[in-house]
């Protein structure tokens, strides 16, 4: 918090603050904080953490530190304590060693099949974005998801038991919370964030969901207003959580629609079929698994990083430009990017600014969830129900309201028009007005606009498309083997920030 006092050489405070921070959880925090006091424009620190991880000193230096605090005549307390929950930032060695290894998402979704059945792509797409919580340089309503599939198809159940495997510190989970609660939720705590926390709403109302309050949550809304003894009161939201919702009966306004991507569960009879299995084998041997506890300990020890996509123009072209909603999404799949390399900052290599540089590898895991939130080429999120009405569409080719409306019970008839005039909206159906002799007005009639999906491509395929290996940056990004000059660490060499000294608070 104190400037250092000038005509001092810095190196003694940067060397034994660099031993102190490198392996916390707040070291992010920590350095800002240092570097912006100090009217540093670099990371003047980043050399120090090399040599620490080079072995070429490993401990504080208590004696530097007396020494310099009594030369400047710094007034300082000595704590008799520490704490012993000071240590759990500390990654183990099995922990560094999952975090490093190369098939970490792999071994991730495996863990998960000891709670859920089947739904690889559904549970990582959840996965990846509960990893945004992670990322600290991402657009604010990137990380949020509505999981929207029938009463019974196991919402809860998937969302619930792939959120377990996050810090339970962090995982906020409610079951049909009211605007009310949402409102006042941590407000008045002065010491509360949503930054780096997952919210989840299971089976949220329509209310709720279209609501003012749950809208903040959605982007970078700050304030709710509110009316108490009949004034109007603003109620502070701090911090943006990572946010999913579950629902089997939403109708989003188009706000909530541009904000939350739809993502549905395996509703097949084949899957169904895998469950009864699955709860059969569970009850027959009278076991419930638990996650493997290095891993959700391991993922506690990530930091919360900023990341940089050096081929990030190379996916400019590959992607349409139809629709404005690709405003939103093109931003959220660079975020997809930025929450895989957070995943792995263990494995990538980290630059002068302290910034994660995603490689490719992280591109071909945000198709994951790209892809299982898209259901159309303009990639325009629809809800279950307007993805079942385009269907029923489809089938009838062309017709009026009073048509299709026989074919779409789960549309009220008052709003039959209503929904079949976003969908025109969006490009999924055109429509004119036709003359009827059964109708003394003109009847509009609707046409079904015909697409085909096609898969968002792979790395490899853009390479192909291109004809080379993309943009210079990304030549040098494809060889990326993992970390080696930041938090490669030798077990047996790291340092401990619990030493003698760490008890000076100045």
């Amino acid at each position: 918090n104190n400037k250092l006092p000038p005509g001092n050489r810095h190196f003694i405070i940067e060397k034994n603050l660099a031993a102190l921070i490198i392996h916390r959880a707040d070291r992010e925090q920590i350095l800002d904080q240092y570097l912006r006091q100090q009217n540093r424009k670099t990371n003047t620190l980043r050399t120090w953490f090399n040599s620490i991880l080079n072995g070429q000193f490993t401990e504080v230096s208590p004696g530097e530190l007396v020494n310099y605090i009594k030369t400047n005549q710094i007034p300082y307390t000595i704590v008799d304590e520490v704490k012993k929950e000071e240590t759990s930032f500390i990654p183990t060695e099995a922990e560094i060693e999952f975090l490093k290894d190369p098939e970490l998402l792999e071994l991730i979704d495996s863990e998960f099949d000891k709670k859920i059945v089947g739904e690889k792509e559904s549970r990582l797409s959840i996965f990846i974005n509960g990893c945004g919580k992670y990322v600290r340089n991402a657009k604010i309503s990137s990380y949020n998801l509505c999981i929207n599939s029938k009463s019974g198809a196991g919402k809860d159940h998937v969302t619930k038991n792939v959120l377990k495997i996050f810090p339970s510190s962090d995982v906020n989970i409610r079951s049909r919370i009211s605007p009310t609660t949402l409102t006042y939720w941590h407000a008045g705590e002065k010491d509360w964030t949503w930054n780096g926390k997952i919210l989840s709403l299971l089976d949220i109302s329509n209310t709720v969901l279209n609501c003012d309050a749950f809208k903040l949550f959605l982007s970078d809304g700050t304030f709710s207003t509110v009316v108490i003894d009949q004034k109007a009161q603003d109620i502070e939201v701090k911090g943006k959580p990572v946010v999913f919702v579950t629902t089997a009966s939403a109708s989003p306004n188009n706000e909530a629609l541009r904000r939350l991507p739809f993502l549905e569960l395996d509703e097949t009879i084949d899957q169904t079929k895998a469950i009864k299995k699955a709860q059969a084998v569970a009850a027959a041997n009278g076991i419930s698994l638990k996650y493997d506890k290095t891993i959700t300990e391991a993922l506690s020890k990530l930091q919360h990083v900023k990341v940089k996509i050096p081929f990030a123009e190379d996916l400019v072209d590959e992607f349409p430009d139809e629709h404005l909603i690709m405003r939103t999404h093109f931003s959220r799949l660079l975020d997809y990017i930025k929450a895989s390399a957070a995943l792995f900052q263990y494995q990538r290599d980290i630059d002068e600014d302290g910034f994660v540089i995603a490689s490719t590898k992280d591109y071909d895991i945000a198709r994951i969830p790209l892809k299982k939130t898209t259901s159309n080429p303009m990639m325009i999120p629809l809800s279950q129900k307007q993805k079942t009405l385009l269907a029923e569409c489809k089938k009838l080719g062309r017709f009026s309201a009073k048509q299709i409306a026989p074919h779409a019970p789960f549309v009220a008839t008052s709003k039959v028009y209503d929904a079949l005039n976003k969908l025109q909206e969006n490009g999924f159906l055109s429509s004119e007005l036709e003359e009827k002799d059964s109708s003394i007005r003109p009847v509009r009639m609707y046409q079904y606009v015909a697409f085909e999906i096609k898969d968002i491509p792979t790395w490899n395929d853009i390479c192909r498309k291109k004809g080379n290996k993309g943009s210079k940056e990304n030549k040098e990004i494809r060889k990326n083997k993992g970390i080696k000059d930041f938090l490669e660490v030798n077990h047996d060499s790291m340092i401990s920030p619990i030493s003698p000294i760490s008890g000076f608070v100045y």
